[in-house]
């Protein structure tokens, strides 16, 4: 787990600086495994972080050309700090990521990161 200072701009005076734990990776990569292995929906909490896991649905989604809605794992607040993870080439291949907000900035992991 890495601990980082995040600054937020709370007012249009003042900004709030704040000290936040940032899971490593790896371990919520094994949790989300974990979830998507079961197959069935979560929402809670982990290290701290509010998440939710959707698995994958035969119909797509409203208005979309796909043939299915991708199982999808999230995990954090998109404000400080966000990590998702979605199996949009089906529940057999590895996901696609994305890790993000100003917590994330500075770590090797802030870009979106797509799995072939």
């Amino acid at each position: 787990m890495k601990q980082t200072t995040v600054t937020i701009p709370p007012t249009e005076y003042e900004d709030l600086t704040i000290c936040v734990a940032i899971p490593d990776l790896e371990d919520v990569r094994t949790f989300s495994d974990q979830l998507h292995a079961a197959g069935k929906p979560w929402v809670g909490f982990f290290q701290g972080w509010d998440g939710e896991y959707l698995p994958s649905e035969p119909t797509p989604p409203p208005g979309s050309k796909m043939t299915f809605t991708p199982a999808e794992f999230v995990l954090g607040d998109s404000r400080v700090w966000f990590f998702g993870r979605m199996w949009e080439n089906g529940d057999e291949q590895p996901p696609a990521e994305t890790c993000s907000g100003p917590a994330a900035q500075g770590t090797v992991e802030h870009n979106v990161l797509v799995y072939a």
